[in-house]
C-alpha cells in the first residue's frame, strides 16, 4: 500500500524565513501538528533559497494546511503551499545522455565504475 503524503512544500517565501516562522505561519499547537521543517539552504549566498518542507502528523493536516494557508501573505510575498512530490530521477536520465549511456545511471553505478 503506498504511503500517505504527509510532508508540504511550501514556496515563495522570504530569504530571511526561519523555521520558527514557518511553524507559525502554518499554525503549529493550534491548527495542526508540524513534526519537522526543512528550509532549503543555498550555501553560496548563505542563507535560505525561498523554501521549505514540512512533515504534518496527518495527510488530513496537510490538506488542511493547503485549504488554509495556499495564497496566504507570508513575510510580504504570497505562499505557494502543495502537497510535496517525490524528488524526480531527470538529473540522472540526464546524466546518462551525456555520457551516451543506454540505461539510467544511479549512483551506486557511477561508483561502481569509478572504484
Amino acid at each position: 500500500m503506498p504511503r500517505q503524503t504527509v510532508r508540504a512544500y511550501i514556496g515563495n517565501i522570504p530569504f530571511t524565513t526561519d523555521e520558527t516562522a514557518v511553524r507559525r505561519f502554518l499554525g503549529d499547537g493550534s491548527l495542526c501538528t508540524v513534526k519537522d521543517v526543512y528550509l532549503a539552504y543555498d550555501q553560496d549566498r548563505d542563507r535560505p533559497r525561498g523554501f521549505a518542507f514540512v512533515e504534518l502528523a496527518s495527510a488530513a493536516e496537510v490538506a488542511e494546511a493547503i485549504a488554509r494557508c495556499d495564497g496566504q501573505d507570508f513575510g510580504g510575498r504570497r505562499a505557494v503551499v502543495s502537497e510535496a512530490r517525490e524528488r524526480s530521477r531527470g538529473r540522472e536520465r540526464f546524466r546518462a545522455r551525456r555520457l551516451g549511456v543506454k540505461e539510467p545511471l544511479t549512483r551506486d553505478k557511477i561508483y561502481e565504475d569509478v572504484g
